[in-house]
C-alpha cells in the first residue's frame, strides 16, 4: 500500500477458521487425499460480510456477480502470493458504493482502527478522511494433484474425478467450488487519507477578484 505523511495506515488479523466450525466431508477427504496449501482471496470490503457467511462461492457462471473474468476456466480463485491478492482488493476499492463513506463514518470504525495499531486519539473527525479498507481472505486449499492442469475445464463439474478439485498456473489457484477452501483469518488493512481543504487553499493561492468573477458568472448562467 502506498503511504505518505498525510496517510495512515493499519492492519487487523482477524482468527475466522474456528468460528466457522469444521470442514465439510468433501474437503477433508480430498485433504487428506492429496494435502493442503495456503492461499489468498482479495475482495471488496461490501462482500466480506457474505463470505463470511456463506464462504466463498463459484461466480463463473454469473455475468451480474464476476468480478475479474475466468481466464482460468471456472472456479473460485485465490493466489499463493498475499501481496496478488491484496492487488484485487486495491481494484475492488476504486469505486466504492456510496453507503460506504457512510459506514466509515461509524464509531465503530474507531475501535478497529485502534486494535489494528492506528493512534486514534492523533486522528482529525473521520469525515475529514478518504478511507479504505482492503480485505483479504486466507485460506487452506486442497492442493492441486499431480495431473491437474488449467486445460480441465470440463472435468470441473465431475464430482467422481479426483484430479478436478483444483487447478494450479503460476501463482494462481482455481477451485472447482467453494466447499474445497477453508478460510482461516481476515486480513484488514485501513488506509485514511487526509481529504484536502480547498476552501482554506483557494484564498493564498487565487485572487479575490478572480473568485468574485467565478461568482457572478456562475450567477449570470442560473
Amino acid at each position: 500500500i502506498k503511504t505518505s505523511s498525510k496517510t495512515r495506515v493499519g492492519t487487523l488479523r482477524l482468527d475466522i477458521g474456528t468460528a466457522l466450525g469444521d470442514a465439510p466431508p468433501a474437503f477433508s477427504r480430498r485433504a487428506n487425499q492429496y494435502g493442503t496449501i495456503q492461499a489468498y482471496h482479495g475482495t471488496k470490503i461490501s462482500s466480506a460480510w457474505s463470505i463470511l457467511n456463506h464462504g466463498l462461492r463459484n461466480l463463473s457462471r454469473n455475468d451480474a456477480l464476476r468480478q475479474n473474468g475466468a481466464m482460468m476456466g471456472e472456479g473460485v480463485y485465490l493466489s499463493s502470493s498475499r501481496r496478488v491478492a491484496e492487488s484485487f482488493a486495491i481494484k475492488a476499492a476504486e469505486r466504492p458504493p456510496r453507503a460506504l463513506a457512510s459506514a466509515f463514518r461509524h464509531e465503530c470504525l474507531l475501535h478497529l482502527l485502534c486494535h489494528a495499531g492506528v493512534d486514534i486519539a492523533s486522528l482529525d473527525p473521520l469525515d475529514g478522511y478518504d478511507i479504505v479498507c482492503l480485505p483479504v481472505f486466507e485460506a487452506t486449499i486442497v492442493k492441486p494433484s499431480p495431473t491437474a492442469t488449467t486445460g480441465e475445464e470440463d472435468a470441473l463439474n465431475n464430482e467422481s474425478n479426483d484430479n478436478c478439485t483444483t487447478r494450479q498456473e503460476g501463482k494462481y489457484f482455481v477451485c472447482a467450488d467453494g466447499e474445497f477452501v477453508r478460510l482461516t483469518n481476515l486480513h484488514l488493512a485501513f488506509e485514511l487519507s487526509k481529504k484536502s481543504n480547498v476552501w482554506r487553499w483557494l484564498p493564498s493561492r487565487i485572487p479575490v477578484s478572480l473568485i468574485v468573477l467565478l461568482a457572478a458568472m456562475l450567477w449570470m448562467v442560473r
